[in-house]
């Protein structure tokens, strides 16, 4: 997909999520959406990660989550900044909410899946200096 057209189709995607919340803004399932459309519509945006890491903490205070469902939260949110990283392994901001997500004290160990995500780097990004520090840093 071209970038204009992807460009386009997120802000119809912010658009629509706009109306839904001006309807009923306790839509939960909007915001979750809107939260992960920001973050996508510009991988490199610090200021998002930080946001969605600090909002990440406080949705599982407010919904009295168990340690199974914590864990099952930061497992997929790895998940998908892992997805995030094989899109752009040269993108600081993502490397550094993956330090933050693996620093939390409800994130599963990383040793063994992130090494193992690590080893299995994108081709063309064997030159890569935070692949190599994570790589460190993790074993």
């Amino acid at each position: 997909m071209p970038t204009k057209t992807a460009a386009q189709t997120w802000r119809a995607e912010l658009w629509l999520l706009s109306k839904m919340l001006a309807l009923d803004s306790r839509n939960f399932h909007a915001w979750s959406y809107r939260q992960s459309t920001i973050v996508i519509t510009n991988l490199s945006n610090f200021s998002a990660w930080h946001n969605r890491g600090q909002l990440l903490p406080g949705l599982l205070h407010e919904r009295r989550a168990t340690d199974e469902e914590r864990k099952k939260t930061f497992d997929a949110e790895l998940k998908f900044i892992t997805r995030a990283l094989y899109t752009d392994p040269y993108d600081q901001s993502l490397w550094f909410y993956c330090q933050y997500l693996l620093s939390n004290p409800n994130a599963p160990s990383p040793l063994e899946q992130e090494i193992t995500s690590i080893e299995d780097t994108p081709d063309g990004a064997e030159d890569c200096k935070y692949i190599y520090q994570a790589w460190l840093e993790y074993s």
